[in-house]
């Protein structure tokens, strides 16, 4: 084979095929860890949420709510208790998204029902930001450890459409949820005039989203952005805008490194929102035995790079 492609090569029939190009590097701008935001002790950031003037972050071992600025100074934090002296302990809140009324709404992962099947959970939350009651989506999840991740509401014929995130591939978990590039979306159209839950439909994301896992979403205006806890990823695209179609592949961006390292410290990252159209406010989970503990349990603000 080495012989043919020299001779080729010589008479200008083969030339070697151009390298694959890396994605490009999200650039970190500032950081907190949320010790010196909410206080001592472990803090498994799940999700973050913006409302055009403070952050409200989630965690999956607690029912408060973290709210601070997106400068991140520690003199802005502060939590939110929830109103039912019940909502103690682990909350399994992942995902924040504020709908364009202006309401706040969080998911949960997954939850065994007396019926033994296991669904993820809507929570919706007060005026003041503070978590109420949660009550079960209808769809019943193939895996119970991998449900919803993340959540983000769109505007679609005046309704209110909340996107749940799975977290495996195909929406399942196993080995058939590692099979990378094979995200899926729950699309939940609200009803004005009635509370009760409709059946979603199923968004595919696009394969250009290669990830091993799905771990956060946000939507403005029509952009997207899908964060990757597995992979150290991102993933930005676009809806179409008066469907819930993707228009497009999207563009993939790496977490950054530091200090000359081959691999990214920044593997626990979990939930994402848009600042502005080139920032992003991202939180870290815990980390575990196995993985770097340099920016877990953290809230991250990071750019992404110049259009070339």
């Amino acid at each position: 084979m080495r012989r043919l492609v020299s001779f080729l090569a010589c008479f200008g029939l083969w030339a070697a095929p151009a390298p694959a190009k890396d994605d490009p590097r999200l650039e970190l701008v500032r950081e907190a860890r949320c010790t010196d935001l909410f206080g001592d002790g472990h803090w498994e950031a799940s999700g973050i949420e913006f409302d055009g003037t403070l952050l409200r972050v989630a965690f999956d071992n607690d029912w408060r709510v973290g709210v601070l600025d997106p400068s991140l100074d520690p003199e802005s934090a502060r939590l939110v208790e929830p109103v039912d002296p019940r909502q103690r302990g682990y909350s399994d809140l992942e995902g924040l998204a504020y709908d364009a009324q202006g309401r706040l709404w969080g998911c949960i992962e997954g939850a065994r029902l007396p019926s033994g099947e296991v669904h993820g959970l809507l929570v919706p939350f007060d005026a003041e930001g503070r978590p109420l009651a949660p009550r079960p989506f209808p769809f019943a999840l193939p895996d119970g450890g991998k449900g919803y991740e993340g959540l983000a509401a769109v505007e679609r014929d005046g309704k209110v459409v909340l996107l749940a995130l799975l977290e495996g591939n195909h929406g399942e978990g196993g080995k058939r949820g590692k099979d990378k590039g094979h995200g899926r979306i729950h699309a939940y159209v609200l009803d004005p005039e009635s509370d009760a839950l409709p059946e979603p439909q199923v968004l595919e994301i696009p394969e250009t989203a290669d990830f091993k896992d799905y771990a956060g979403i946000d939507v403005d205006g029509d952009r997207v952005v899908i964060v990757s806890q597995a992979s150290s990823k991102v993933w930005v695209g676009e809806l179409e805008p008066k469907s819930l179609t993707f228009k497009g592949k999207g563009q993939v961006y790496r977490m950054p490194l530091e200090g000359g390292a081959e691999k990214t410290t920044f593997d626990r990252v979990e939930g994402v929102v848009w600042l502005d159209a080139r920032t992003l406010a991202c939180v870290s989970d815990r980390a575990q035995p196995d993985e770097s503990d340099a920016h877990d349990q953290a809230v991250h603000v990071f750019r992404l790079p110049a259009a070339e």
